[in-house]
């Protein structure tokens, strides 16, 4: 079951960084600019890239792990 994990529920330093980074619509997009190879970038709309709520962290290690959602369309 999905869960929703606040910045102040993450107890590891990493993670609270890496969430805080990439929280950021403009982070996320860089970071995909520079990492995805250009045949994948391609096929998708940056533009349409939302920052998701949900989870797929288990509750019974949401204090040792988390995760970041992100949304986007893919260009037809």
């Amino acid at each position: 079951m999905p869960v929703s994990v606040s910045m102040k529920d993450i107890h590891q330093p990493h993670d609270r960084f890496f969430r805080s980074v990439f929280s950021e619509r403009e982070n996320v997009k860089d970071l995909l600019r520079i990492c995805l190879p250009p045949r994948i970038l391609q096929s998708l709309d940056l533009d349409s890239i939302e920052l998701s709520d949900d989870s797929f962290i288990d509750e019974r290690l949401s204090l040792y792990q988390s995760d970041i959602l992100i949304r986007a369309r893919t260009r037809a």
